[in-house]
């Protein structure tokens, strides 16, 4: 059990990231004062809490601003940020030479600057590589969590809280850059003043204002120079980027394996550590005999300086697999001006289940309407060519079928309480429903699951499993299944 420390302790930890030198906004002195990284005292999981946000809207600069946002950017916008269909987005920059934090809105996929913060950041200037060099991390990062002020020594930290960042992430783990502890928070009455030892942080007043504006996942990008570009250039500049990435898609879904190669740079690690070997070995071997199914949405580049870069993405990938979910791919640009992906993570986005369902159930449906209908070529259309149930193959289950509907005379064949799980493993869909079918001389109950392979817009039956009401035991439903619900 939690247990609250009645005394604040003040805890040294290199690779921390608190206050260390004295900045003044105005005077432009600074100073430098030594203090022992701050720790939280007793925080555990449960005491992190989710921000609420209120719509974002035109904010006036933070009282320590030098400037008002418009004198700024005159009419620029910044070259960080290039999306296509994220009016929702809100990113926080970070400029290092000039010690300002920039709120950015998405409008029409362009950024709107809404607010600007001055910010103390890393004593020492420069990316930071290893724990304990009092650098603030240059690259893109994204928010992990809320720590409440309760769970602060606040004369360190302030009474605003804190926000965690997720340094190092993929990309820095694969150049060995070490440390932790960087967050964005206030300043408390004893480092009113001071730099830190990485971190990047605001007066209380700022901060307030700031958390109403973030959630988990708000993307922060840190950079020693943020770019500001007229609306010209900052249009060949997204032009160029959506250009590599459109080419780079196409090579993947057209299986152009020595092209799609050419898009990584050799140090390449996904997120499992798998090197570029493997992993390329990997996708095609699996994919060969396979068409790739790769349909994204949602693009947002993320752009740290002229060496960094990001793409994230909704995808949703078929082949050998079924995934959904949103992808990052890091890019580090090289020697020859270019851009090569030498990182990846994978997020899924629910269940697969819950996604496929309506298209598994279409299928059903039509299925059983040419059954209804005899329609034989429809029927057999529905089912794959490496089909096979007791003992037969497609050809074999045709003529079964073609002798059974020329004797029978349909009344009725009804469907409910349908049921699918996807099997990652096999790569197959099991979809389990209840059946009852009526003609001239069969009244017949059961439960029937049909084995479906293949992609979206082209699935296929593979197998079906039929079995008396009483029994309920089908392969299916020995699975984990999931039953979607509309």
């Amino acid at each position: 059990m939690f247990r609250k420390s009645i005394l604040s302790f003040l805890i040294t930890i290199i690779g921390g990231c608190f206050i260390f030198a004295y900045l003044s906004v105005f005077s432009g002195q600074r100073g430098i004062l030594a203090e022992s990284t701050p720790v939280v005292s007793n925080v555990s999981d449960n005491q992190t809490t989710s921000i609420t946000v209120s719509p974002i809207a035109p904010l006036s600069a933070g009282n320590n601003s030098t400037t008002v946002v418009e004198d700024i950017i005159n009419g620029r916008l910044t070259g960080n940020i290039f999306t296509a269909e994220s009016d929702n987005l809100t990113v926080l920059l970070v400029d290092k030479s000039t010690e300002n934090l920039y709120v950015v809105g998405i409008d029409s996929d362009k950024p709107a600057l809404k607010s600007i913060f001055n910010v103390y950041t890393g004593k020492s200037p420069g990316d930071k590589i290893k724990a304990g060099d009092m650098k603030t991390p240059e690259g893109i990062y994204f928010i992990q969590k809320y720590i409440q002020s309760g769970s602060l020594n606040n004369a360190i930290f302030g009474g605003a809280g804190a926000f965690t960042l997720n340094y190092p992430n993929v990309y820095d783990r694969n150049y060995g850059k070490t440390g932790y502890g960087i967050w964005i928070h206030g300043r408390g009455s004893d480092k009113p003043d001071e730099r830190t030892k990485g971190c990047v942080s605001l007066n209380d007043k700022d901060l307030n204002i700031l958390k109403n504006h973030v959630v988990v996942e708000t993307p922060v990008i840190i950079s020693h120079q943020l770019d500001f570009l007229n609306p010209s250039e900052y249009s060949v500049e997204k032009d160029k980027y959506f250009k590599m990435f459109d080419d780079y898609v196409a090579s993947l879904q057209n299986k152009k394996y020595d092209e799609f190669k050419e898009y990584f740079d050799e140090s390449f690690k996904d997120s499992n550590g798998l090197e570029l070997k493997d992993y390329l070995l990997n996708l095609k071997e699996a994919t060969t005999n396979k068409k790739i199914q790769l349909d994204v949405s949602g693009l947002t580049i993320f752009k740290e300086n002229n060496s960094e870069l990001m793409y994230q993405y909704k995808e949703f990938y078929c082949a050998d697999k079924i995934t959904n979910g949103t992808r990052r791919l890091y890019l580090h640009k090289k020697d020859d001006d270019k851009y090569k992906i030498i990182a990846e993570e994978f997020y899924p986005n629910g269940s697969i289940e819950v996604l496929l369902y309506e298209q598994i159930n279409q299928l059903i449906d039509n299925w059983r309407k040419s059954w209804l209908n005899k329609d034989i070529d429809k029927y057999i259309s529905y089912y794959s060519k490496s089909f096979s149930t007791k003992g037969m193959n497609l050809v074999g289950w045709k003529r079964y079928k073609q002798r059974v509907f020329e004797k029978s005379t349909i009344k009725d064949i009804s469907i409910n309480d349908l049921t699918i799980v996807y099997d990652k493993n096999t790569n197959e869909i099991f979809a389990t429903f209840n059946q009852r079918y009526v003609s001239n001389s069969v009244d017949d109950k059961g439960v029937k699951t049909l084995i479906v392979e293949g992609c979206p817009g082209n699935f296929k039956i593979k197998a079906e499993e039929w079995g008396d009401v009483k029994e309920l035991v089908t392969v299916s439903q020995k699975k984990t299944a999931i039953k979607a619900s509309f």
